[in-house]
């Protein structure tokens, strides 16, 4: 605690003097010099200098021995504690430590006190304190009696404001009420009435006074400048006429800052006069310690402990106490910051400058913003406003004490942000509401702007909360252009939501919006890592814009929409709109979304865009050609050469802020097509009529579309890689063909097939795999006389091979339900080249091989095998047999040769070892030859030759029975030898001899319908022969006629059968060509009785009725359905000799 203050004496160069100059020198002589104690002073002047000078010493030397006698000690220290006791107010206690009293320079005497303390006078707790507190006096006027304090220092103090405040008379509720603009009154004349007192005594005595502040703090009222403030150093030099110069610096929450200024206090002969204080404060931090997130820089923000640079500002406090001289108290501050920007983002800033000048108006109470202009980047507007305490305002009651009632108005405002290619635009506004110092909530009652882009209201509040300062509002937009919405978007909110609306919409307006801000004016709670987010949301109705999707793609013109912002996360709505192209081409646009992410950890920020385009097909084919699509890049196409209707969707993923680090777009096309076409062949081939789907996306290109295929109609289903794509290429192609269209692609086949063909073909290039159905079809093979009806199940797939103008179907595999076939098929330019079925199944059981080959203008046709049902061959030989001319698509000539060990017929009778050579030339049969061996061991052959009437047809076969069961000519037949020789004749007629011997019937219905049929009144032939007659099975010896076959029907005549014990003797038309039979004849029981009458000479001729009738018979008629005919017997006949019996005969 204890100083010493010393003074020393110095010497320069001229003090030291060279030692020949000296007295003791003496020319360089030796000898004895003379030196006295005290020099002789020869000069009067120089006499009395040091007169002076000796005597100053003497009384410096004298006040220094009296102090250390302590004469002097004990009256200065009471003086200096008296002089600091009436200082202090009388609700005040002043208590001080232990003393130390020393001199001090200037020449003064210090009195130092190692401590003292403020406290109020019934309270203990102190409300300043200081660790020194200095007092200096003049020495000179302790000896003349009137001891003058020359000045006061503190060093380390701490002094508490509002607890001095209420300590130094304050009441208990005046203290703790809330301050109100009525206050300042007051509170100015009080403040200044004792400044004046104490100004009047200290500032007016003689030689003036100094007072010292260093190292020390005060406690303030939080307010948004500082809730401490640092004294480093203050100096007051009173120059005892009243004023005093101040001069040092103060630190407002850390920050140093110069402080100059200067209280004038008129003296007791003016006492009423003025009392001024002006102090100007440079370097002082701009008041923004809560809402650091305004002004800082973002990465340094989100960290919790960063150090921030604080924004400079000039400010000065301007007070007038014009006392009861008259004239007007004054109370103005200004505030001008320097170098102040607003941040955007990061590394993004606007400057903003301006300066606030505060008035307080004594007569009404209420502080004026002095209109002033500011500046905010490009864009100016003069701000002034008035504040006045809510409580005066009825409609603000119940507002809580101390609330402030404000009313803001912006006038002459251009705003011209720098990011914004917008002009300029003008605007004004006004803003009223109320601070409540209580909460610290600036609320914003009403809010209202206007510019030549339209107007909008907003209310909202900003809460200066220690932990989460933060701002709430709620904007509300009708009829504004997007444009003014360009202008008026406030930077800091929804960033990437304005960026993406200054940059991609355009013109239109904004038919109504809505701005929901909610934003912390810091990221983290103090002290800790906890980030604070916003939940700002915003939702913009625009109609007539023009909205940029993505990257060059054309932007949609005329769009409504709408805007959207939550989350972090940015919606852009489209419903509606046209796209206009460079080629003149439109397509209409609607449902499209763009989504923009919040930023990631790297700073990145990607959206999502999806929108539906429907128009031409070339008008979509120019839209995917742009960036960052550029379809032409994978596929070359005209956009011109595309035609028809196409609906698509396209999906984007792309990095807004592309850098290197940036993944490459993402994107995908999905079209719907109707009825489009494309002009240039792909691939050789020319699509048209396409209805489907085809996406694409930079891997490759699924297709799935109907249409036709070189005038085919075709499913197709592709995926076509592109580049190194991972996707494998596949080929799906499904042609619908029928006859016409299946004719082009390949002539041979309509041999085989007739109707419609769906056929699905997989591959690429020239290789496909194929599958058909056959369902739908008629699969034959003409040559055998087989088909397959429509609608039985049936399918064939094989591997198809086009080169050289061939088409080869490999591996051939036909599966139905009974039939299948394994081979290969191959078509040429010409047609069917050659089938070769190493394994053919036309029913079941059968096992051959069949190969077709082409042999000149027809085909040669090779069936080799085990066992064949050739039922279907049997009725096409019929049906060639009836064939009358060449005509029809049957006139390719063909050859059949046969060569099957079993083959099966009808009524379940095989063959054995049967070889057969058929030929059909101009369309009919030609010629056929079949041998083989029965199943009882008998042989048979068949020979055709011939057409029309050269026609020669000549059968034998030693079992007839088994033949014509096989041949499903009749049933019931039972051995015999068969014999036929027909020849051919007009229209198709084949007539001749037919011969059965040795023979049985076995079970014929219409033989026993004949024998026991009963005209009305009579008996039947069984009855009348008196017999029973058993036609289960009757023997024949001969059976011979004269047959007639055509196309349609058979004639018989001179038909006789004979056996032992019937006979029958008949002519009529077995069927004709509506099948109905008509025959007449004689039935004669007994026959080899009957008949012997025949065999006398002259009396056989009259009884028995000639050869091969008997005496007894009985007339009968066939008629009606071939196979359910009726009979007819005339009961006349029966008893009628055989020669008259011919007149009861049926005609």
């Amino acid at each position: 605690m204890n100083k010493h203050d010393g003074q020393f004496v110095r010497f320069d160069r001229k003090s030291v003097q060279p030692l020949h100059r000296l007295p003791s020198h003496r020319g360089g002589r030796r000898g004895p010099v003379s030196a006295p104690l005290l020099p002789l002073i020869r000069s009067r002047r120089l006499r009395g200098v040091f007169a002076v000078t000796f005597g100053a010493l003497a009384i410096v030397a004298l006040l220094a021995g009296l102090l250390a006698t302590g004469v002097f000690a004990g009256p200065a220290q009471r003086m200096a504690e008296d002089t600091l006791r009436r200082m202090v107010p009388d609700t005040l206690r002043l208590e001080l430590g232990g003393t130390d009293v020393r001199l001090a320079f200037p020449p003064s005497l210090a009195i130092r006190f190692s401590e003292a303390a403020l406290s109020a006078r019934d309270g203990n707790a102190p409300v300043a304190a200081a660790e020194r507190l200095s007092v200096r006096i003049d020495p000179f006027s302790l000896v003349g009696g009137e001891p003058r304090i020359a000045g006061i220092a503190l060093d380390g103090a701490l002094i508490d404001l509002p607890a001095l405040r209420a300590a130094a008379g304050s009441s208990p509720s005046e203290a703790t009420a809330p301050f109100t603009l009525a206050d300042v009154p007051e509170r100015f004349d009080a403040a200044f009435a004792g400044v004046r007192n104490w100004g009047q005594v200290h500032l007016h005595q003689e030689d003036g006074l100094t007072l010292t502040v260093a190292d020390s703090e005060v406690i303030v009222d939080p307010n948004p400048i500082a809730s401490r403030l640092g004294v480093v150093s203050l100096t007051a030099r009173a120059d005892g006429t009243g004023t005093a110069e101040i001069d040092g610096s103060v630190a407002f929450d850390g920050v140093v800052s110069a402080l100059a200024g200067t209280l004038s206090v008129p003296g007791t002969a003016f006492a009423d006069g003025p009392v001024q204080l002006d102090i100007e404060a440079e370097g002082m931090p701009f008041p923004w310690r809560r809402l650091p997130t305004l002004f800082s820089d973002v990465m340094t923000d989100h960290e919790p402990d960063a150090e921030r640079e604080p924004v400079p500002s000039r400010a000065r406090i301007e007070m007038v106490d014009a006392g009861a001289g008259g004239g007007g108290d004054v109370l103005r501050v200004s505030l001008a910051p320097r170098d102040m920007r607003l941040k955007l983002a990061e590394g993004d800033y606007v400057p903003l400058s301006g300066r606030f000048v505060f008035d307080y108006g004594f007569d009404d109470q209420i502080v004026t913003l002095e209109p002033v202009t500011w500046a905010l980047g490009r864009s100016t507007f003069e701000l002034g406003a008035r504040l006045r305490d809510a409580s005066r305002n009825e409609t603000l009651s119940n507002s809580p004490a101390g609330a402030i009632e404000f009313d803001a108005i912006a006038n002459r405002g251009q705003l011209a942000p720098a990011d914004s290619p917008v002009g300029r635009l003008r605007f004004a506004a006004r803003a009223r509401g109320v601070f409540e110092p209580g909460t610290r909530l600036l609320n914003f009652t009403d809010i209202e702007m206007q510019s030549d882009a339209g107007g909008a209201v907003a209310e909202g509040q900003v809460s200066f909360n220690r932990v989460a300062p933060s701002a709430v509002f709620r904007v509300d937009i009708n009829d504004m252009s997007v444009a003014g919405l360009k202008q008026f978007w406030p930077a800091p909110v929804a960033r990437a939501a304005r960026r993406w609306v200054l940059e991609n919409l355009a013109g239109g307006r904004v038919v109504e919006g809505r701005f929901d801000i909610a934003e912390p004016l810091r990221r983290r709670v103090p002290e800790t890592g906890e980030r604070l987010a916003g939940d700002s949301r915003i939702t913009l109705d625009v109609e007539g814009v023009r909205f940029d999707i993505a990257g060059d793609l054309p932007p949609v013109r005329d769009a409504v929409g709408r805007v959207e912002f939550a989350d972090e996360t940015t919606r852009m709505i489209l419903e509606a709109g046209t796209v206009y192209l460079p080629s003149g081409r439109t397509a209409q646009a609607r449902e499209g979304v763009m989504i923009i992410r919040p930023g990631d950890e790297d700073g990145l920020v990607m959206a999502d865009a999806n929108v539906s385009l429907s128009g031409g097909a070339d008008a979509l084919g120019e839209i995917i050609a742009y960036r960052p699509i550029s379809a032409q890049s994978y596929r070359d196409y005209d956009p011109a050469d595309l035609s028809g209707a196409v609906d698509a969707q396209i999906a984007l993923t792309i990095a807004l802020n592309a850098g290197t680090a940036a993944p490459p777009p993402e994107w995908s096309v999905d079209m719907t097509l109707a009825d489009a076409a494309i002009a240039e062949p792909v691939e050789g081939r020319l699509l048209s009529s396409l209805d489907g789907s085809i996406s694409v996306t930079p891997a490759g290109a699924e297709i799935d579309v109907s249409g036709a295929i070189d005038g085919m109609p075709a499913d197709v289903a592709m995926v076509m890689p592109f580049g190194d794509s991972p996707l494998e290429a596949s080929r799906d192609i499904t042609l619908r063909l029928d006859d016409e269209t299946r004719r082009s692609l390949a002539p041979g086949l309509a041999v085989l097939l007739r109707g419609p063909t769906p056929v699905r073909l997989e591959g690429a290039g020239e290789a496909f795999e194929v599958e058909a159905d056959l369902g739908p079809a008629e699969l034959r093979l003409p040559w055998i006389g087989w088909s397959k009806g429509t609608g039985v199940a049936a399918t064939a797939a094989f591997d198809l091979l086009l080169e050289d103008g061939r088409a080869t179907m490999d591996d051939f595999r036909l599966a139905g339900g009974s039939f299948a076939a394994n081979g290969t098929i191959t078509v040429g330019e010409g047609g069917l080249e050659r089938v070769r079925f190493g394994t053919l199944r036309l029913n079941e059981g059968d096992d051959v091989a069949v190969d077709v080959r082409r042999a000149g203008n027809g085909y040669r046709v090779d069936v080799q095998g085990s066992s064949l049902d050739v039922r279907a061959l049997i009725r096409h030989v019929r049906k060639e047999m009836n064939s009358t001319d060449g005509s029809g698509e049957g006139a390719v000539p063909v050859t059949v040769s046969v060569d099957i060990g079993t083959v099966r017929g009808f009524r379940g009778v095989r063959m054995r070892n049967v070889r057969a050579e058929l030929s059909i030339r101009e369309g009919g049969l030609q010629s056929l030859s079949v041998t083989g061996t029965g199943a009882s061991g008998m042989p048979f052959s068949l020979a055709l030759e011939g057409q029309g009437a050269a026609r020669r047809v000549r059968i034998e076969a030693l079992d007839a029975g088994e033949l014509l069961r096989f041949a499903d000519l009749y049933g019931q037949v039972r051995g015999g030898v068969l014999n036929v020789a027909l020849s051919g004749g007009q229209g198709g007629r084949l007539s001749g001899p037919i011969r059965m011997t040795d023979f049985s019937i076995f079970d014929e219905p219409k033989l026993a319908q004949l024998v026991s049929s009963r005209p009305e009144g009579t008996n039947s032939l069984r009855d009348a022969v008196g017999r029973d007659i058993d036609t289960r099975e009757v023997v024949f010896d001969l059976a011979q006629g004269i047959a007639s076959f055509t196309p349609n029907g058979l004639t018989l005549e001179q038909g006789v059968v004979r056996g032992p014990l019937v006979g029958l003797a008949l002519q009529g038309q077995v069927y004709d060509p509506d099948g109905l039979m008509r025959i007449t004849g004689t039935f004669m029981p007994a026959y080899g009785l009957n008949s012997l009458f025949a065999e006398i000479p002259i009396l056989g001729l009259v009884l028995g009725n000639g050869r091969d009738r008997g005496l007894i018979g009985v007339t009968f008629k066939l008629e009606g359905s071939f196979e359910r005919p009726q009979i007819t017997v005339n009961p006349l006949s029966l008893i009628a000799p055989g020669v008259f019996r011919s007149i009861f005969e049926f005609r």
